[in-house]
């Protein structure tokens, strides 16, 4: 029972999100820049705190290239995003989002399913406490998608702190794209 309930708070969270991006709302790229660095620390704390980037040495090997899928990807998504100045206030406001939350999650989901099938989760879907073998490979991508989901955060940032400045320094009129 508690894990029906555990996992309707998760859906009625991911709806929440949903809504909210798919709602105008003005750019806010101090907000953007604050809220990417709190889930990029903690993603790169739980690597770190684990011992799991260095666990493998193919992990490190592929850190590289998964940071660059993510950052890759996190730009190309962006682009999915409205934005535009309001005429009255001159804000910049932006919509959209839908895709980029979608492949986010999809990329937590994708890593979650990655490391219980590596054996890092028992069936009971906490970490394991005691010995339990865990296959390295599947260890390897399980570490290498958190990167990945690292990258698409900076990228978010990035992307929005470069159209928040080129939409002020632009003076030929309110529509960006």
């Amino acid at each position: 029972m508690q894990s029906v309930v555990t996992a309707g708070i998760i859906l009625l969270l991911i709806a929440f999100a949903v809504y909210r991006r798919m709602r105008a709302q003005p750019v806010q790229p101090q907000r953007a820049v604050i809220l990417s660095a709190v889930v990029v620390a903690l993603s790169a704390f739980s690597l770190v705190g684990a011992n799991r980037l260095t666990a493998h040495p193919l992990a490190l090997v592929l850190a590289l290239p998964a940071l660059a899928m993510g950052l890759g990807g996190g730009f190309l998504l962006m682009r999915s995003i409205h934005f535009w100045r309001d005429e009255a206030t001159g804000a910049l406001w932006m919509k959209g989002g839908v895709v980029y939350l979608a492949a986010w999650l999809g990329t937590v989901l994708l890593r979650q399913i990655v490391a219980y099938a590596s054996g890092a989760y028992t069936t009971a879907g906490s970490p394991s406490p005691g010995q339990h073998a865990v296959d390295p490979t599947l260890a390897v991508l399980s570490t290498d998608l958190v990167i990945v989901s690292m990258g698409l955060w900076i990228a978010r940032a990035a992307a929005l702190v470069r159209t928040y400045y080129r939409a002020y320094e632009r003076a030929d009129g309110p529509a960006l794209r």
